[in-house]
């Protein structure tokens, strides 16, 4: 779905002649990337949804702290701040909230990244390595060898 930002009528704005307020609009459209637009929009809507069910009007830091808390429930730290990224994003372009200056919510998610432990990835050994290069049988393994020469 794709949605035009229109600025509210500030002072400023109605200051701004009409063909700059479209220069403006139009670029801040494309401040998302075009990749990455549905994954934001859809973070976004959750929110939203989130926020209308919870009767939640203004998006204070406490707001965002209790949708965080029911997020933190079943998503990683990783997956926290990538989601609060989406919709710091979102709700800077469509509303101009900046959550970016809400401490105490920064504060929560970092909280949520002390317990994790991120797993590690398995590494051969140059022994494992050397025996995998000459015991791996080629007509099923030539592809990987090549590619690590």
């Amino acid at each position: 779905m794709s949605r035009r930002v229109v600025f509210k009528m500030s002072e400023e704005m109605q200051c701004t002649p009409p063909e700059l307020l479209e220069i403006a609009n139009t670029s801040v459209a494309t401040l998302i990337p075009t990749k990455s637009r549905k994954i934001y929009e859809n973070a976004y809507d959750k929110f939203i949804n989130w926020a209308k069910e919870n009767n939640a009007h203004i998006y204070s830091e406490n707001v965002m702290i209790a949708y965080f808390t029911r997020l933190s429930r079943t998503l990683k730290s990783s997956t926290l701040w990538a989601q609060y990224s989406m919709v710091k994003s979102k709700l800077n372009i469509e509303h101009n909230v900046n959550i970016e200056k809400y401490s105490k919510l920064i504060t929560f998610l970092k909280r949520q990244g002390e317990n994790y432990k991120p797993k590690k990835s398995k590494v051969l050994s140059k022994k494992e390595f050397d025996e995998f290069l000459n015991k791996a049988p080629d007509d099923k393994y030539l592809a990987t060898k090549v590619c690590t020469f």
